[in-house]
């Protein structure tokens, strides 16, 4: 006499259903959301790091060209901070 098939028991499961691979729709929220945040943070920030590049590198001698240059850079750093930080959090998933 067979044994049923339990909800817990994984072992049997995968043997009757093969190699494939199930996958929570929360799973697939979570991944979606990951490449919208790494889209929507990296592609700007990479924009304005060669801005603020390319003003330090014209702006010559003058003081507004410096400035801006460096509090473009600084944001640069600030939303890298974010996304490192928001990636981590989002890579957790739900608790």
């Amino acid at each position: 006499m067979t044994e049923p098939l339990l909800v817990g028991d994984k072992g049997q499961r995968s043997d009757k259903m093969g190699d494939v691979k199930i996958r929570s729709p929360t799973i697939i929220f979570l991944q979606r959301a990951r490449m919208v945040f790494m889209l929507t943070a990296l592609i700007p920030t990479v924009f304005m790091t060669v801005i603020g590049i390319v003003i330090l590198a014209t702006g010559g001698s003058k003081s507004a060209a410096v400035v801006g240059g460096i509090l473009v850079l600084a944001f640069c750093g600030t939303a890298l901070a974010g996304y490192v930080l928001g990636t981590i959090l989002v890579s957790r998933g739900p608790a």
